[in-house]
């Protein structure tokens, strides 16, 4: 469990006399007065007088450590808390919350790399990302995709990996699965995100979800924010957070196919449909195969497809 609180200075000036008095080892991150680690627990202190305190025994924790005479405002806050928290209500209207959203793009493309994005939306900013045109990218052309996502970086904090065809044949070699390294990755881009905002701010994070719950914390086996971390499917629709890291990959992701256009001179589709093979068969007779796996994600059917093309044209000369 996670839980935030909003203290006084008073309050403040206690805690710190706390953990001084307990001698228990401390380390100070940006914008903080300190983190410590008890009972399985840790315990962060922000410049900005909010409290944090995460892990399976933290009820029992604040009962043990922290008592009410001492620190009125953390029963207070527990108490409303545990009334208005959007992780007990069934329908989350994430708009109505400040959120991180992540997703990914190129999963599905032979071509090009995998990319994935979160991205933190202040429930502030909802009207103005509306504003710019921020919906479900498959809506989008890729010019507007573009170009809506460099307006979206200029108002909201993000993190964005971009697991190159290199990168992502390597990880399949060493057995990793699709799912796993979405897993890996989106999970690392909300951590990364964190660490760039005042994480207490957060209400809600939202994942669009390419998997269980249960695989996805099988591969994230200690997430940072489990009680307000959801998964929803067609995240997008439901929440602008999502949407805006949609168009962040997907930009990355068109951003990198046109390079490899440039680069190669060559047509570089996007899926992996049967033309797809054609279009792989040509850079074999042109480049080669090697310079094909660069470019692509070799555990995809096209390739072999490919190659099985580039041999039925041998055998009919």
């Amino acid at each position: 469990m996670t839980h935030v609180f909003k203290l006084t200075t008073s309050e403040v000036n206690e805690i710190k006399a706390l953990i001084n008095q307990l001698g228990v080892t401390t380390t100070t991150p940006p914008h903080t007065h300190f983190q410590t680690k008890i009972n399985g627990c840790t315990l962060t202190l922000y410049t900005s007088n909010k409290f944090m305190i995460q892990g399976q025994n933290a009820q029992h924790v604040i009962n043990k450590l922290f008592p009410k005479s001492i620190f009125p405002t953390i029963y207070a806050q527990t108490k409303a808390d545990q009334k208005d928290s959007p992780t007990i209500k069934q329908h989350i209207q994430y708009d109505q919350y400040n959120t991180i959203g992540s997703d990914e793009a190129g999963s599905g493309d032979y071509f090009g790399p995998m990319t994935v994005c979160a991205a933190y939306v202040p429930k502030d900013k909802v009207q103005l990302l509306k504003t710019i045109g921020v919906k479900d990218s498959k809506a989008l052309k890729d010019y507007e995709i573009k170009n809506i996502a460099q307006q979206i970086i200029q108002i909201v904090p993000y993190t964005l990996y971009t697991i190159d065809n290199p990168k992502y044949n390597t990880l399949k070699e060493k057995n990793w699965s699709q799912v796993k390294m979405k897993a890996k990755y989106h999970q690392a881009a909300i951590e990364s995100l964190t660490n760039k905002i005042d994480p207490t701010t957060v209400d809600c994070i939202v994942i669009d979800q390419f998997a269980k719950k249960e695989t996805y914390t099988r591969y994230n086996q200690s997430l940072i924010y489990p009680e307000i971390t959801h998964f929803e499917t067609k995240g997008e629709s439901k929440a602008i957070a999502i949407a805006a890291a949609s168009i962040i990959a997907r930009s990355r992701f068109v951003q990198a196919m046109d390079d490899l256009k440039a680069q190669y001179h060559m047509e570089v589709p996007k899926g992996a449909a049967p033309k797809v093979d054609i279009i792989a068969a040509r850079w074999i007779e042109k480049y080669g195969v090697d310079v094909l796996d660069k470019v692509t994600k070799k555990d995809f059917k096209n390739r072999q497809k490919a190659l099985n093309l580039i041999g039925k044209k041998k055998r009919n000369k």
